[in-house]
């Protein structure tokens, strides 16, 4: 079934079709794929996106599209991190790409009652609480069963990290060394090496120079007086201060999640979607087994293996990802710029 309750995770597409996923990580700023971008080339001739759509299903009736700004020079409305290269030429995707990476700028602000989620700027590495535990992924794609192919569907699901590239980091065949660029469970790109990249693109087209009256985009500071009256998060840096009964909706809350937004919006967080909603009528298959009923509001245990002065929030952020990644279910998901359940460690 569609997953409806997280509105960041969209669609971009060129002027034929929707070919990748995406995560809008600031008002009109939205995370893809570099290789979803075909410039002049090669490969033939550019071939560039248009068009961001928000919607759990895309269609003319089921979602809205917001154009990217395209104009002669690619760094006005789409980069491409320049490091990024085809590893393994003749297949241009993720599990053949490093830094493949990109970001696109809009020409409006997306549909109302959208809100972005906050960049990962966590350092990944080799430790338990990286490696291991559950990571929620967002993208549409498709199950490959006897059901009908609806690649135009959001779809979520859990599974582990499996390695942090770098040096001495080998997974053996048919990879073997992992780039540092790189996590291992599809070989997706890492966040908190490519928000080094992301974040120069939102400061120009969102910052300062761009509008010096804006403290409500994607920095990493929360700045609570871009509340103000909305019931809607604004910036989202501040989804950890709002994640409460306090009459603002934070959509990036999941662990458990807002409970405004479920009277607000209505929204059902019952079934397995990567979002704890401790008071289901039977057990949330998303809440941590020794969270009891009504902890709404309280922290997840850390796991077992993580440091004892650690503790473990959580909330969806975006996490930049790319290809055509199996999951071990058999949902492929598009080109992934992906919406991921981050463990946030916060000190005690």
């Amino acid at each position: 079934m569609p997953e409806r309750t997280r509105p960041y995770a969209v669609a971009v597409q060129n002027a034929q079709r929707a070919l990748c996923s995406g995560t809008l990580v600031s008002k009109r700023i939205v995370v893809t794929a570099a290789h979803c971008y075909q410039p002049d080339g090669p490969a033939g001739p550019a071939v560039p996106l248009r068009k961001v759509l928000f919607g759990a299903t895309l269609g003319p009736t089921t979602s809205q599209g917001v154009d990217i700004v395209n104009v002669p020079q690619v760094s006005d409305g789409i980069r491409i991190h320049p490091q990024y290269n085809v590893i393994r030429p003749g297949r241009p995707d993720a599990i053949h790409a490093i830094y493949d990476v990109a970001v696109v700028r809009l020409v409006a602000d997306p549909p109302a009652g959208t809100q972005a989620v906050p960049l990962m700027r966590e350092i990944l590495d080799n430790t338990a609480t990286t490696v291991g535990p559950e990571w929620t992924f967002i993208g549409y794609g498709y199950y490959r069963t006897t059901q009908p192919y609806e690649a135009n569907v959001r779809r979520v699901i859990t599974f582990p990290i499996r390695a942090v590239g770098g040096i001495g980091i080998d997974v053996g065949p048919p990879l073997g060394a992992l780039h540092s660029s790189l996590v291992y469970y599809a070989n997706q790109p890492r966040a908190d090496i490519l928000s080094n990249f992301i974040q120069p693109a939102i400061d120009a087209w969102e910052g300062p120079a761009a509008n010096p009256a804006n403290p409500c985009r994607s920095d990493g500071i929360c700045q609570p007086s871009c509340q103000g009256t909305q019931i809607d998060l604004v910036d989202p840096d501040c989804a950890s201060q709002y994640c409460a009964a306090d009459g603002v909706c934070a959509l990036a809350c999941v662990q458990p999640i807002d409970p405004d937004c479920k009277a607000m919006r209505n929204l059902d967080y019952c079934q397995k979607d990567g979002a704890c909603d401790p008071n289901c009528a039977s057990a949330d298959p998303d809440c941590p087994q020794a969270q009891a009923p009504g902890m709404e509001n309280s922290e997840n245990p850390p796991p077992a293996a993580a440091p004892p002065t650690a503790k473990q929030s959580g909330w969806d952020c975006a996490l930049q990802g790319a290809g055509n990644a199996a999951s071990p279910w058999s949902l492929w998901l598009l080109a992934l710029g992906l919406a991921v359940l981050r463990r946030l460690r916060v000190s005690s």
